[in-house]
Protein backbone atom coordinates (compact mmCIF):
# COMPACT_ATOMS: atom_id res chain seq x y z
CA UNK A 1 0.00 0.00 0.00
CA UNK A 2 1.55 3.34 -1.01
CA UNK A 3 1.93 6.43 1.06
CA UNK A 4 -0.54 9.04 -0.13
CA UNK A 5 0.50 12.51 -1.15
CA UNK A 6 -2.05 15.32 -0.78
CA UNK A 7 -2.15 17.79 -3.69
CA UNK A 8 -3.81 21.20 -3.58
CA UNK A 9 -3.57 22.62 -7.09
CA UNK A 10 -4.44 26.20 -8.03
CA UNK A 11 -4.88 26.94 -11.73
CA UNK A 12 -5.20 30.49 -12.97
CA UNK A 13 -8.06 29.78 -15.34
CA UNK A 14 -11.84 29.69 -14.98
CA UNK A 15 -13.40 26.43 -13.88
CA UNK A 16 -15.34 26.30 -17.15
CA UNK A 17 -12.00 26.00 -19.01
CA UNK A 18 -10.27 23.65 -16.56
CA UNK A 19 -13.06 21.07 -16.60
CA UNK A 20 -12.48 20.62 -20.34
CA UNK A 21 -9.30 18.74 -19.32
CA UNK A 22 -11.17 16.50 -16.88
CA UNK A 23 -13.47 13.56 -17.53
CA UNK A 24 -15.68 11.15 -15.61
CA UNK A 25 -14.73 7.61 -14.67
CA UNK A 26 -17.91 6.14 -13.21
CA UNK A 27 -18.55 8.42 -10.21
CA UNK A 28 -15.03 9.89 -10.16
CA UNK A 29 -13.54 12.94 -11.81
CA UNK A 30 -10.13 12.30 -13.40
CA UNK A 31 -7.75 14.04 -15.78
CA UNK A 32 -8.56 13.50 -19.45
CA UNK A 33 -5.44 11.63 -20.49
CA UNK A 34 -6.37 11.59 -24.19
CA UNK A 35 -6.28 15.42 -24.22
CA UNK A 36 -3.11 15.69 -22.14
CA UNK A 37 -1.18 12.86 -23.81
CA UNK A 38 -2.85 12.22 -27.19
CA UNK A 39 0.12 10.19 -28.48
CA UNK A 40 -0.40 7.61 -25.72
CA UNK A 41 -4.15 7.62 -25.09
CA UNK A 42 -6.70 7.53 -27.90
CA UNK A 43 -9.90 9.53 -27.74
CA UNK A 44 -11.85 6.40 -26.76
CA UNK A 45 -9.64 6.01 -23.63
CA UNK A 46 -9.93 9.42 -21.90
CA UNK A 47 -9.36 7.95 -18.43
CA UNK A 48 -6.19 6.19 -19.54
CA UNK A 49 -7.24 2.91 -17.93
CA UNK A 50 -7.14 0.83 -21.11
CA UNK A 51 -3.59 1.87 -22.03
CA UNK A 52 -2.17 2.37 -18.53
CA UNK A 53 1.43 1.33 -18.01
CA UNK A 54 3.22 1.60 -14.65
CA UNK A 55 6.56 2.81 -16.02
CA UNK A 56 4.98 5.28 -18.45
CA UNK A 57 2.69 6.70 -15.76
CA UNK A 58 5.57 7.22 -13.35
CA UNK A 59 7.87 8.79 -15.94
CA UNK A 60 5.33 11.11 -17.61
CA UNK A 61 2.96 12.03 -14.79
CA UNK A 62 5.12 11.62 -11.67
CA UNK A 63 2.85 9.06 -10.02
CA UNK A 64 2.09 5.44 -10.80
CA UNK A 65 -1.71 5.86 -10.76
CA UNK A 66 -3.82 8.60 -12.27
CA UNK A 67 -5.57 10.51 -9.45
CA UNK A 68 -9.25 10.71 -8.69
CA UNK A 69 -10.02 14.38 -8.10
CA UNK A 70 -11.88 14.97 -4.84
CA UNK A 71 -12.63 18.65 -5.28
CA UNK A 72 -13.00 21.09 -8.19
CA UNK A 73 -13.87 24.58 -7.02
CA UNK A 74 -13.96 27.99 -8.63
CA UNK A 75 -12.07 30.72 -6.75
CA UNK A 76 -11.71 34.48 -7.00
CA UNK A 77 -14.68 35.40 -9.15
CA UNK A 78 -14.04 32.72 -11.79
CA UNK A 79 -10.38 33.62 -12.34
CA UNK A 80 -8.88 30.57 -10.59
CA UNK A 81 -9.77 26.94 -10.08
CA UNK A 82 -8.79 24.75 -7.14
CA UNK A 83 -8.27 20.98 -7.48
CA UNK A 84 -7.65 18.65 -4.54
CA UNK A 85 -6.64 15.02 -4.82
CA UNK A 86 -4.22 12.39 -3.57
CA UNK A 87 -1.45 10.69 -5.54
CA UNK A 88 0.57 7.59 -4.76
CA UNK A 89 3.93 8.30 -3.10
CA UNK A 90 4.65 11.67 -4.68
CA UNK A 91 2.92 14.54 -6.50
CA UNK A 92 1.99 14.27 -10.18
CA UNK A 93 3.85 17.44 -11.11
CA UNK A 94 4.87 16.15 -14.55
CA UNK A 95 1.20 15.82 -15.50
CA UNK A 96 0.62 19.39 -14.29
CA UNK A 97 3.60 20.55 -16.34
CA UNK A 98 2.02 18.91 -19.41
CA UNK A 99 -1.26 20.74 -18.71
CA UNK A 100 0.69 23.99 -18.46
CA UNK A 101 2.53 23.32 -21.76
CA UNK A 102 -0.80 22.78 -23.54
CA UNK A 103 -2.69 25.70 -22.00
CA UNK A 104 -0.11 28.22 -20.77
CA UNK A 105 -1.99 28.49 -17.47
CA UNK A 106 -0.13 29.32 -14.29
CA UNK A 107 -0.38 26.22 -12.09
CA UNK A 108 0.72 25.81 -8.49
CA UNK A 109 0.71 22.55 -6.55
CA UNK A 110 1.11 22.71 -2.77
CA UNK A 111 1.74 19.11 -1.79
CA UNK A 112 2.52 17.16 1.34
CA UNK A 113 3.08 13.58 2.36
CA UNK A 114 2.89 13.46 6.17
CA UNK A 115 3.86 9.77 6.45
CA UNK A 116 7.29 10.48 4.97
CA UNK A 117 7.41 14.03 6.38
CA UNK A 118 7.88 15.95 3.14
CA UNK A 119 6.08 18.84 1.52
CA UNK A 120 6.70 21.38 -1.18
CA UNK A 121 5.42 23.74 -3.82
CA UNK A 122 5.59 23.20 -7.58
CA UNK A 123 4.89 26.07 -9.98
CA UNK A 124 4.46 26.37 -13.74
CA UNK A 125 4.49 29.95 -14.95
CA UNK A 126 5.35 31.74 -18.17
Amino acid sequence: MPNWNKNVVTIQAPKSEVVKYLTKDKDNIVFNMSLLFPDNFPVDDPTGKDNWDYDWAYIYTGSKWFPKIDRVEELLRSECTLLEYDTARQPNNRLLLQLHKITGWRITNDYEEPGMDFEGKFMCDG
